[in-house]
């Protein structure tokens, strides 16, 4: 097999011009990666639901016996940033879990204002220590938005003049 440098031509990998997109490696027993059509890949064939109607054209009407739905992406109010100081040494009751639902969650190591520079360790739902898998080194943060734990969270601190900032919001469900 020759090599020929000529760009209508290319027999270096046995192919005769460059418009043959296959990839420059022998053929195996999997399926080419580049189908045989002129110009390039094929359009994507389009599927239609079979028996969906939408009634109004093309806006979505919603049955009349639908139940209203109730979202926890609405209705959360935050209160300020809370600051809890942080034991050396110790678990530290930061927030209890909520009577509802809590929505949002921001949690920061702000030792620095104390002039600390330790780690803080947070637990939720058991007793925080150095085992904790979440680390806050310093003014390092740890947000929770879209799967926000509900659980007691806890705090041990790995140095003196330790602190922690939380951000959090509950939400109240709709009464039933």
């Amino acid at each position: 097999m020759g090599l020929s440098l000529d760009r209508s031509r290319c027999t270096a990998f046995g192919y005769t011009n460059m418009t043959d997109r296959a990839p420059p490696a022998g053929r195996g027993p999997f399926i080419d990666p580049w189908p045989a059509a002129p110009g390039g890949l094929p359009p994507l064939a389009r599927r239609r639901a079979s028996g969906l109607t939408i009634p109004g054209g093309n806006a979505v009407a919603i049955p009349p016996d639908a139940v209203p739905t109730f979202t926890t992406q609405r209705f959360a109010f935050a209160n300020g940033t809370k600051v809890f100081p942080v034991a050396n040494g110790a678990s530290t009751d930061i927030i209890l879990k909520p009577p509802n639902y809590r929505g949002f969650l921001w949690l920061r190591n702000s030792s620095e204002v104390l002039g600390g520079a330790g780690n803080i360790y947070v637990e939720f739902g058991g007793v925080a220590s150095l085992s904790s898998a979440i680390r806050l080194a310093l003014n390092e943060q740890m947000m929770f938005d879209a799967c926000v734990l509900q659980d007691d969270i806890t705090a041990y601190a790995d140095a003196a003049n330790s602190q922690l900032s939380v951000l959090f919001a509950n939400i109240a469900l709709p009464a039933t």
